[in-house]
């Protein structure tokens, strides 16, 4: 009789936190779909595109002191290149800095060489125009760089190159400028915390939780949107389809293993990052999908303030 009433109990509790759960949900895709409605409309839409093309080198890219491009992976028989929308990264006009890390090429076990192909070609732009005024055959270069081999030059076994450039934005976000620096914390109970954290992460897309996944990205998506002119109602739902599609796919998230502890933003971010071959420079978020292959999930924190727990940024 005992076995049988704890039983029913504990029917009658599953659809309560269920219901919670379903709320939840609601609540926060209503606040996802409203995203383009928060914030100021503006006419000045510059934006900012960053332009690849490199061969015999592996990459990071950072733009004001966060990680935007990174790629390790058979480096050695594989070319890089493509662009990226940039202005996420970009919090206000003005005075804007770029670091280029030039790492030598991985082969097809994605073992690193030891120094630089005196060789390899690498060239980065930064384009800037108004996708809303202007077509993309006008935009302008505000950022150029190209490597020069030097076989005069002894071997080295990486290389750093740093610039600036101007940006014209008409927004300005709150970002990371004023979040604590995390480099002046204890290390190791950072670590702990971010490694909670990310553990935290994968429970949400173990559970189909979207409310919390949601709850956990707005600030970024809405940066992200406000930076890049998203002033339609068909963004906002783009930013939910995705989140959808996200929490609903198939995957199982490789163990957290083989990081290191970064930061960036000057000490204001910090996440996980692989340092295995396997994985170099990638997130420790790893989803291994149902249908083949790998879906790596970006995830930079911040704290916002003193005391504060740890939160999405970027």
């Amino acid at each position: 009789m005992i076995k049988k009433r704890i039983i029913v109990a504990m029917g009658m509790i599953l659809p309560l936190t269920s219901c919670s759960q379903i709320k939840t949900d609601n609540q926060m895709e209503e606040k996802i779909l409203n995203i383009h409605n928060t914030y100021e409309k503006h006419k000045n839409q510059n934006s900012y595109i960053l332009n690849i093309n490199a061969k015999g080198c592996s990459l990071e890219i950072l733009i004001n002191d966060v990680q935007v491009y990174t790629n390790f992976s058979k480096t050695k028989i594989r070319g890089l290149g493509g662009s990226i929308h940039i202005n996420q990264y970009i919090l206000e006009k003005g005075k804007q800095n770029v670091k280029i890390n030039i790492f030598p090429a991985t082969s097809e076990k994605r073992e690193m060489d030891s120094v630089l192909d005196p060789n390899l070609f690498c060239k980065i732009s930064i384009e800037q125009g108004d996708f809303a005024n202007q077509k993309p055959k006008d935009f302008t270069y505000v950022y150029e760089y190209e490597y020069k081999p030097n076989l005069s030059l002894p071997q080295v076994p990486f290389t750093t190159i740093t610039g600036e450039f101007a940006a014209d934005v008409s927004y300005s976000i709150k970002g990371w400028k004023e979040s604590v620096n995390l480099e002046d914390e204890d290390h190791d109970k950072l670590k702990e915390e971010v490694l909670a954290f990310y553990q935290s992460y994968i429970k949400i897309f173990e559970d189909k939780n979207l409310g919390k996944h949601l709850e956990s990205l707005y600030k970024r998506e809405r940066d992200i949107m406000m930076t890049n002119y998203m002033y339609s109602e068909n963004d906002s739902k783009n930013v939910l389809i995705l989140a959808k599609e996200q929490i609903e796919r198939k995957q199982t998230f490789l163990p957290i293993s083989n990081y290191e502890m970064r930061f960036y933003g000057n000490g204001k971010i910090v996440c996980f990052a692989r340092i295995d071959n396997r994985f170099r420079g990638e997130s420790v978020l790893i989803g291994h999908k149902e249908t083949g292959g790998y879906k790596i999930y970006l995830i930079f924190l911040h704290r916002p303030k003193p005391g504060a727990p740890l939160e999405v940024i970027r």
